[in-house]
């Protein structure tokens, strides 16, 4: 089977009571384990009926145990297993013999990277499992895949742009997917990619970059923020553009803010910003590091910094390298200074 039959039958209502996926893709292995859960088992009912474990921490017998139950006001239980690999030899063999004859209610996923797993059980769960072998991609394979994940996500590619992002990347595509929704964020109401915008995420230097600097000030980290805006002005941005790309990541922040205290799920926060479900934490982390309030004098700052570069006689090097300073410090002006957090 491969993930595109797959999920077809899970949209048509056939699940299968096992699925066993594996490979040297974890990125993709994660994807498809996340669509079993979301497509098996009900948000409403999942503290009844849904249950992760990890490899290096699971106790077999309980597993069984749990997938051996009935579900509870629901048609069907669900299972997670990752990082299969991480178990013994005998507990996987357990699993193998309970994936031969399975219960019809429930659900098990197992999610396995090869470089640690072998031997019977192995072959076993890839005989009675709905099973996929989720490989690198070769070379040759980059380019039609990054159209592929482009186009399912509703924007458009050049060739030109997906040979230029993997040259940069490479074949991981955890990385490629990493940049692709750098560049999706990056867009706004655009929906063509140009190898301008793969530059523009890429950058000159693989730790310079405009996302390199949004990590740097969601982290507050003042003199690595300083080192990359300065870097990236040297080389051609354009001061003003980046103040547009600034204010459009502290107002995801701002809204992952209200999200959270509304109560939002990671799922309901990726949905709602437009961030990718597997960027959410850095981007919650990283607006832990600001209040509403703070955010609220960050939008003053760069709308200042913005007047200021347009009217100015400083040099916009100096209105950016102060607007950093102000940002990560909340200084609001020189000789007045606030606590940092």
């Amino acid at each position: 089977m491969n993930i595109q039959k797959l999920k077809t039958d899970i949209e048509k209502g056939k699940i299968a009571p096992v699925y066993f996926f594996y490979g040297d893709e974890k990125y993709l292995i994660d994807e498809a384990t996340r669509f079993v859960i979301e497509n098996s088992v009900s948000p409403e009912v999942r503290d009844f009926n849904l249950d992760i474990f990890y490899g290096n921490e699971v106790d077999i017998s309980r597993v069984i145990d749990i997938a051996k139950s009935f579900p509870m006001m629901a048609e069907r239980r669900t299972i997670a297993v990752k990082e299969a690999q991480k178990i013994s030899a005998k507990d996987l063999g357990n699993l193998a013999d309970y994936a031969h004859a399975p219960v019809k209610s429930t659900c098990l996923v197992i999610a396995a990277s090869t470089g640690q797993i072998r031997g019977k059980a192995f072959s076993a769960l890839k005989k009675d499992a709905v099973s996929i072998a989720f490989k690198k991609l070769y070379d040759n394979q980059v380019p039609a895949w990054i159209k592929e994940y482009v186009s399912d996500n509703n924007y458009s590619i050049s060739d030109a742009a997906a040979r230029k992002l993997h040259a940069h990347t490479g074949n991981s595509i955890l990385k490629l997917v990493n940049e692709l929704e750098k560049v999706f964020l990056n867009l706004g109401e655009r929906k063509d990619i140009t190898e301008s915008d793969i530059q523009m995420v890429v950058g000159f230097n693989r730790n310079y970059t405009i996302f390199n600097l949004y990590d740097a000030v969601g982290e507050r980290n003042i003199n690595e923020s300083l080192t990359i805006i300065n870097h990236l002005i040297e080389h051609g941005e354009i001061p003003t553009t980046i103040i547009i790309r600034l204010t459009g990541y502290f107002s995801i922040l701002l809204k992952i803010l209200f999200l959270q205290r509304s109560g939002q799920n990671d799922a309901d926060i990726a949905k709602l910003t437009g961030v990718h479900p597997y960027f959410v934490r850095n981007y919650k982390r990283q607006a832990s590091n600001y209040t509403l309030s703070k955010i609220e004098k960050v939008f003053a700052y760069l709308l200042e910094a913005d007047r200021n570069l347009k009217s100015s006689y400083q040099k916009s090097d100096l209105i950016m390298d102060l607007l950093i300073y102000r940002i990560i410090s909340q200084q609001s002006g020189m000789g007045e200074t606030h606590d940092i957090r």
